[in-house]
């Protein structure tokens, strides 16, 4: 009688399947792809059903190219042509202009093969761009004929992601190449390029009217560009920018015209600066009336807030899941000024990188906040002691009695990233003593080493039961051996820990069991009366 097992929907398997096998195609190998092949063989052999989803999900995304046999090849021997839905292209640069790879995609078996179903196409351009020794009219040729070739096969892509790589960070992009990219990414909907100037030469989006996705990198302020994005007001729902400065930003929200521009169907929202920022003064911050983003899902604002005033929250408090923000005292002083906080504005439940006054929230994970100091937070542990999961604030420069405090005030934390500084507990007087290498029995020094005060503070019950991971950066007039005794305070109070990450210089991953395991750290725990129950 067959199993339940062999008998699970479609989607289910699928889903199954999906938390084994990377499916992000962009950042896909053809290595990776043979090991994803080798991950499914076991399940393809389970039974029909398995078999059928098995193969479902491997000819789904398909990596393609001109020296080898592919799942496109398999696809094509199957007949299995609806079954693809995203197809990568890897390509030499040289081979599309100079018609290697137009010449490949005319014999057997790619010749006459149609996909109809893929919607998703990345091409991933290698090498240098064709130097003056070809004729220009034959590039071209070779590009336009390529590009035919392309749209043939795949009639539905939709979305068209283009990587060159070395990049051309020119402004001069050669004719030939132009060509070729505005006939890849005409009519397209979605656009994402790497290497492309797509900013310094926004003429290759030949129908911005269209667009719903746009992901690029700014190198430089492109007003004609920007012009391009503030046209497609109507249409776009995704915008992935790395620009050049926080005036970018501004300029998105606000038009040549000084407009406040709406985009009524805009979910997602990522903005993050290239290079490093010049801090705008109060003077330059632009406080502009409107609603630019009504129906905002996900803000990721990696730069300075460039508003005095709450713009990019307005009329979305009902649909924003998802907010990762660099907060500075400053920006603090912004929101609370404007409201921000009050009334539960934003309610909805994966609210990251804001937990000033985010009492009500069921879980918060607080990551990468810069310029927050734990003056800033304490005030605060209080009414999040039942919200926050994850707390990264590596940039913040806490002593370990700072440290123990968030741990324990945080009852539902499960993971932590600080930077440790100098702290008395964790000092004896034997370490100003020249008494040996303590970087040779690193462990057995901690656990000797913590002196009376250490002692206390771990004296007592457990303060976390929930932490899980803890991330230590260290600052460089930070002795070792201090960094270890932390290590051997935490485990004591918080027993959960399953892994510690040490930050100087490189990253150190420590084992805990390696910890509890120790002679010496089990003769502390014993010496002060602290049960392994937890171990």
């Amino acid at each position: 009688m067959p199993s339940l097992a062999q008998n699970l929907p479609n989607l289910i398997l699928c889903r199954i399947f999906e938390h084994s096998v990377d499916t992000f195609l962009y950042i896909r190998t053809l290595q990776l792809e043979m090991a994803n092949y080798k991950i499914m063989w076991p399940f393809m052999h389970l039974c029909r059903s398995w078999r059928e989803a098995s193969v479902d999900l491997l000819l789904s995304h398909a990596i393609m190219t001109m020296n080898r046999k592919s799942r496109i090849h398999l696809a094509i021997a199957l007949g299995a042509y609806e079954k693809v839905r995203d197809v990568c292209l890897l390509l030499d640069t040289s081979d599309v202009f100079d018609g290697a790879v137009l010449a490949k995609l005319r014999q057997a078996p790619l010749t006459g093969s149609v996909f109809p179903h893929v919607s998703r196409l990345h091409l991933s351009l290698l090498g240098p761009l064709p130097s003056g020794r070809p004729s220009i009219a034959l590039l071209e040729g070779n590009a336009i004929e390529f590009c035919g070739e392309i749209q043939r096969m795949f009639p539905a892509a939709t979305y068209t992601s283009i990587n060159h790589s070395p990049s051309n960070r020119d402004n001069v992009f050669p004719a030939f190449a132009k060509e070729l990219m505005s006939r890849l990414l005409a009519g397209k909907t979605g656009v994402r390029t790497n290497g492309v100037p797509l900013t310094t030469n926004p003429c290759l989006l030949s129908t911005p009217c269209c667009l719903q996705s746009i992901e690029t990198v700014m190198r430089r302020e492109s007003p004609e560009f920007i012009g391009v994005i503030n046209r497609s007001w109507q249409t776009l729902q995704q915008i992935h920018l790395i620009v050049p400065s926080s005036s970018t930003i501004k300029q998105i929200v606000v038009d040549s015209q000084g407009t406040v521009v709406t985009y009524p169907c805009l979910r997602d929202l990522t903005l993050s600066i290239s290079i490093g920022e010049t801090r705008l003064p109060a003077s330059e911050l632009a406080s502009p009336d409107g609603v630019p983003f009504p129906v905002l899902e996900r803000l990721v604002l990696h730069s300075q807030y460039p508003f005095a005033n709450d713009i990019l929250f307005r009329n979305n408090g009902q649909s924003l899941k998802h907010l990762d923000i660099e907060l500075t005292e400053d920006t603090f002083a912004t929101f609370e000024r404007c409201g921000v906080f009050d009334n539960r504005r934003l309610v909805n439940s994966r609210v990251q990188h804001v937990f000033r006054a985010f009492v009500h929230v069921p879980v918060i994970e607080i990551n990468h906040c810069s310029n927050v100091s734990f003056d800033s937070i304490e005030p605060h542990l209080g009414g999040l002691s039942k919200t926050v999961r994850v707390l990264n604030i590596a940039s913040t420069h806490l002593t370990t009695e700072q440290i123990l405090r968030l741990i324990e005030s945080l009852s539902f934390l499960q993971t932590m990233c600080v930077t440790l500084i100098e702290s008395a507990v964790l000092e004896d007087d034997a370490d100003y003593a020249q008494n040996g290498d303590r970087n040779d029995r690193p462990l057995w020094h901690a656990c000797e080493g913590i002196s009376a005060a250490g002692v206390r503070l771990v004296s007592g019950p457990a303060t976390s039961q929930r932490l899980l991971y803890a991330g230590i950066h260290q600052q460089l007039n930070v002795r070792l051996h201090i960094s270890f005794r932390l290590q051997v305070i935490l485990m004591l109070r918080c027993p959960s820990i399953r892994r510690f990450d040490f930050v100087l210089g490189e990253c150190t991953s420590v084992d805990s069991s390696l910890i509890t395991s120790d002679v010496a750290f089990v003769e502390l725990a014993a010496r002060i009366g602290v049960g392994a129950g937890g171990w």
